[in-house]
């Protein structure tokens, strides 16, 4: 639907303001919308709603707000190092640390107030993806010096989550069942075959060579090393499945919905990290309705 023009003018003048002013201070953060997590070193950032970007200096017992530039929302983070870490979100913001994130500015991005962007991964060779709404991927091989808008192996869909294999290949995982592999960071890519046509919110590859995809409606399937051949990998519950991990090889997977933590195995929790760290990483379900409540059960 096109909107009128005075509409488009007022949205994008918004979109303008919020990427331009600071995010205020929240009075209980640890309560904050959060839609991702990051560790760079000791240190764990978790960044949400209204430009809120947070800090833990003790495994997410206590949190502390850090100085934003920006009040839209932020949906990604992603540190190539101790030093050196991203943060992407909506309005095509992407924010830069160099001092591990004591302080964050802007990049020179080639973003418009109109992209979202969903997921960021950064490297320690410097090298920076960057992916979101509408097929937007952005690559950077000089640590944000300069960057390249690159074709999404699904032009005009959502990626959702973007990682990198133990084996150097990278993983995408997308809406309408998109599943892709790339072994020339981001160069070319190859379409899976899917085995669910909803939206899928992460790509692990695990230590036996194996695929994890996850997404909506409690969907999890595990795939050969390429993806040829998947079966479904039942859980319990039908929740949004934001985020996977495994903790140990072979053995234990976790996954996270938006409220519970799952695991195939063992209903242990992850050793040493909180649920509501584990819970910031509810990628993009701010789109689907999601308030800290229970998930919505669209079909995106």
């Amino acid at each position: 639907m096109r909107l009128p023009l005075s509409s488009f003018a007022t949205s994008l003048l918004l979109a303008l303001s919020l990427s331009a002013s600071p995010a205020t201070q929240v009075p209980h953060p640890d309560r904050a919308l959060l839609l991702d997590a990051a560790a760079a070193g000791p240190h764990l950032f978790a960044v949400g709603a209204h430009g809120v970007i947070l800090t833990s200096d003790d495994d997410g017992l206590q949190w502390r707000q850090q100085p934003s530039p920006v009040s839209t929302t932020l949906t990604c983070i992603s540190f190539a190092d101790t030093h050196r870490g991203w943060i992407g979100g909506h309005h095509g913001v992407l924010l830069l640390t160099r001092d591990a994130g004591a302080s964050w500015q802007p990049s020179a991005a080639p973003t418009t107030p109109e992209d979202s962007l969903l997921d960021v991964l950064a490297t320690p060779d410097g090298s920076v993806l960057a992916i979101g709404a509408y097929g937007l991927l952005l690559r950077s091989r000089d640590a944000g010096t300069s960057w390249q808008r690159l074709s999404a192996p699904s032009d005009d869909l959502h990626l959702n989550r973007i990682s990198l294999a133990p084996s150097g290949t990278l993983l995408l995982a997308g809406e309408a069942g998109t599943l892709a592999l790339s072994h020339d960071f981001a160069e070319t890519w190859q379409l899976l075959a899917t085995p669910y046509a909803g939206s899928f919110f992460g790509l692990l590859s695990l230590h036996d060579g194996q695929l994890l995809a996850h997404g909506l409606r409690g969907h999890v399937f595990l795939g050969s090393a390429e993806g040829a051949h998947w079966s479904p990998s039942p859980l319990p519950g039908s929740g949004l499945l934001a985020t996977a991990v495994e903790l140990a090889p072979g053995k234990v997977i976790a996954a996270v919905s938006v409220s519970d933590l799952v695991t195939r195995m063992t209903p242990q929790r992850v050793p040493g990290v909180r649920n509501e760290l584990l819970n910031t990483a509810a990628q993009i379900s701010h789109d689907l309705g999601y308030r800290g409540g229970p998930a919505d059960s669209g079909s995106r």
